[in-house]
Formats: C-alpha cells, sequence, structure tokens
C-alpha cells in the first residue's frame, strides 16, 4: 500500500503532470491511426496527424510496393490525416472498379482538383459544380449537357470546318486591304 501511495504521489509532482497531459493528448490525436475504420484492408499504423508520410521517403512508389510483402496487394494506411485505400496491382484494381464501382470511381476534391474547382463552389450548400470538381449523378447531368451544347455548336461535324474556311476566306482579302496599316479589329 505504501509502495502504490509513493508511486501516486509521485506521478502527480508538477512533471510528471504535464508529461500525463501530454501523453493524455497524444492519446487522443492517435487514437483514429490505431482504430481503422470497419472491415479496412490491412495496413502499417501511422503516427498522430502524420500517419505514413515519413515512410515514404524519396520513392513512395517503392515504399508501398514493398508493404505487399507484408499486407498483400490491398494496403489501408494513413497519409496525414487522410485515410486511403491503395490497390498494388492490375487484379485488385479491376476487381474493385467492376464490384464496387460507385464508390471507387469518385474524384478527390482535396488539393489541386479543390484549388483548381474554386471557382466551381457553392459557398451556401457547399458543394462543388461544373465538370471539374463534381461526382456521380450531377457529373452524368453536367457531362450530358456540355456535350448536347457542344454538339449544338458543330463539334465532331465537318460542316463547321467549312463555315470556319468560309469565314477564313472573307477575313483575309479584309485584312489584306489594310497593306500593313494600324486598323480596328473591332468588326461591327
Amino acid at each position: 500500500m505504501a509502495a502504490a501511495s509513493a508511486l501516486v504521489s509521485t506521478l502527480l509532482s508538477g512533471r510528471n503532470i504535464l508529461a500525463i497531459i501530454a501523453f493524455g493528448l497524444l492519446a487522443v490525436f492517435s487514437w483514429p491511426y490505431w482504430r481503422r475504420p470497419r472491415n479496412a484492408p490491412p495496413g502499417p499504423l501511422g503516427l498522430p496527424l502524420l500517419g505514413s508520410i515519413l515512410s515514404f521517403g524519396k520513392h513512395p512508389g517503392q515504399y508501398l510496393r514493398s508493404l505487399t510483402q507484408t499486407y498483400g496487394t490491398v494496403i489501408s494506411l494513413y497519409i496525414g490525416s487522410e485515410f486511403v485505400v491503395v490497390l498494388n496491382d492490375v487484379e485488385s484494381a479491376k476487381h474493385a472498379f467492376l464490384k464496387y464501382g460507385d464508390i471507387v470511381s469518385g474524384r478527390d476534391v482535396s488539393g489541386i482538383v479543390q484549388d483548381g474547382a474554386e471557382c466551381f463552389f457553392n459557398r451556401k450548400n457547399k458543394l462543388y459544380f461544373g465538370l471539374i470538381g463534381t461526382n456521380g449523378a450531377i457529373w452524368k447531368t453536367h457531362r450530358k449537357f456540355s456535350l448536347n451544347a457542344l454538339r449544338d455548336f458543330g463539334m465532331g461535324k465537318a460542316s463547321m470546318e467549312e463555315k470556319i474556311k468560309e469565314e477564313i476566306g472573307a477575313l483575309l482579302p479584309e485584312l489584306r486591304s489594310y497593306e500593313g496599316r494600324a486598323f480596328d479589329n473591332r468588326f461591327y
């Protein structure tokens, strides 16, 4: 009993309380890295907030291939705080796209895609729109509309080429008539 009370008084000293608080915060932040999503493939545990990013080194592809010897061809890991599933062979990728196509065929709207699609972001609804930042049914609807609109303007039709040639044929004599002098190119 005396040993237990001595241990408690030692642990509750000033320096140790800070260490206990730091350890507690570390445990709270690292909990998602120790607890994988349900039915997730096996993979390495990550560091809190960093995940497995430090293990990648200069050749991340080699690192991911090396994990196949330990965990198999389908691996899950954290890159930063983002949970990622890696498919390391063609058969796994083919199986994933055929069986779970609606889940795995979406686009990642983080990073470059998100920055590039910022002009297509509806801040009120927190949704992306257009062809760049959408997935699923919204993307299919926008793609169908865009292709129909472009076809109406002549995309994919040989007749459009003839119209362009006709306009160029009318424009070139007009430009030549100025003989190198400056002119107002706004035709009304």
